[in-house]
């Protein structure tokens, strides 16, 4: 009796404490406690961590499980201790799963308590699909909090993970907050809902569309990034306005492009440096994406009166038009940029070599043997340098200018 009331005491307390089986196989016949283990596991609900105040709802929920702490990004994350025939792998994994789950509610600013009424009639299979939508496109660090934040580096959950976590997500909703919902009627403990089944298949084709459409994107960690924009000369009083009680209102495009003419010096490739970043900024374009611009692809539109120069999409087939326009301001027209190029520096040169290796089209043929992610780092650096020469190199905000700005 004594063993039996240990191990019905552990099980209640939502945990079977090893020590305690351990010191049970002194107490009575190793037979005996192997028939009774799979019934005690059978009936142990396995329940996923949550933020706290989000805990699944579970049968066996105790202050024991609730006083075990981990920090995880400065929040404070209830973990399950270790249980008999769960590996540490799965724990593991299903923390992970119930931080997703939690990253997607606060996404969808929903509470955190998770009630029957939530999910009531067709309201489950809508949020699944909801769940599915948001993990499909949402790149997330391979190493993440609830906030989706991680270290710094680009490697991105994969897309079978994350469908593996909102499954898990899932069958916590049926043991502990759904077991008598409609959906789950009739089926097995093996068996799901059929519109699950679906949208797995749904989750995998918009997840391959989002990791082809935005390859290589996100760098996570990284400072939050400073928007570029056209013009702030009016957010800063006027022209001649040198510091501001905001240096980032000094900013802007075309105090970058003005500082590059201005600094133009024999020899140097200003010029060049500026048509890239203003292709960039027109087009709304990736930073390295400006690499691939090429005569061949270029056609004068006669009944507009404008050049059309096409803006490729890496890595995938999608080509926009973009009209080169004249423009107001000076800095902003196609034309001028171009003609700059073209007279002030090599623009339209190319060396019998560069014919030879078929660069003889290209608009930028120095940028034809580096990668599209280097060239992002040349225009980045472009556009650090101009802001130093303004503001200095120890502003503070100096890294946040980046051509993700752009």
């Amino acid at each position: 009796m004594y063993v039996l009331s240990r191990i019905f005491t552990a099980t209640t307390a939502n945990y079977l404490n090893i020590n305690i089986l351990q010191h049970c196989q002194y107490k009575m016949k190793a037979g005996n406690l192997l028939d009774m283990l799979p019934a005690i596991v059978r009936n142990y609900s396995f329940p996923i961590s949550y933020a706290d105040n989000a805990a699944a709802v579970t049968p066996f929920a105790s202050s024991a499980s609730s006083n075990n702490n981990n920090s995880t990004g400065g929040s404070q994350r209830r973990h399950v201790p270790g249980v008999f025939g769960q590996s540490a792998n799965t724990a593991d994994q299903n923390i992970s799963a119930a931080r997703f789950a939690t990253a997607f509610r606060k996404a969808r600013k929903l509470p955190f308590d998770l009630t029957p009424d939530e999910f009531e009639g067709d309201n489950l299979a809508n949020y699944i699909c909801n769940f599915c939508r948001w993990g499909a496109n949402t790149a997330v660090p391979k190493f993440f909090n609830e906030d989706l934040e991680g270290r710094d580096n680009n490697k991105c959950l994969g897309a079978k993970t994350k469908i593996q976590y909102i499954g898990k997500h899932l069958d916590d909703l049926r043991r502990n907050v759904l077991p008598h919902h409609p959906d789950f009627k009739g089926l097995k403990d093996t068996e799901v809902p059929e519109w699950w089944t679906k949208l797995r298949k749904g989750y995998v084709d918009e997840a391959n569309r989002f990791q082809t459409k935005y390859p290589g994107d996100e760098v996570f960690g990284h400072p939050d990034v400073i928007p570029l924009y056209r013009d702030l000369r009016h957010r800063r009083g006027g022209k001649d306005v040198d510091w501001p009680d905001d240096p980032r209102v000094m900013v802007d495009v075309r105090m970058i492009l003005l500082s590059l003419w201005k600094n133009k010096k024999k020899g140097d490739d200003n010029m060049e440096s500026s048509n890239l970043t203003y292709d960039t900024f027109d087009a709304c374009g990736r930073g390295g994406e400006v690499k691939f611009q090429n005569y061949n692809d270029w056609r004068f539109d006669h009944l507009l009166q404008v050049v059309d120069a096409p803006w490729q999409e890496t890595k995938i087939l999608d080509c926009y038009s973009r009209a080169g326009l004249s423009d107001d301001d000076w800095l902003f027209d196609f034309y001028v940029q171009k003609g700059a190029f073209y007279m002030c520096e090599k623009g339209l040169y190319r060396t019998d070599e560069q014919v030879k290796k078929g660069f003889e089209h290209a608009v930028y043929p120095s940028l034809h043997a580096r990668s599209d992610n280097s060239v992002a780092k040349i225009i980045s650096n472009i556009l650090k340098k101009e802001v130093a020469n303004k503001l200095g190199e120890d502003w503070e905000d100096l890294e946040r200018v980046t051509s993700r700005g752009l």
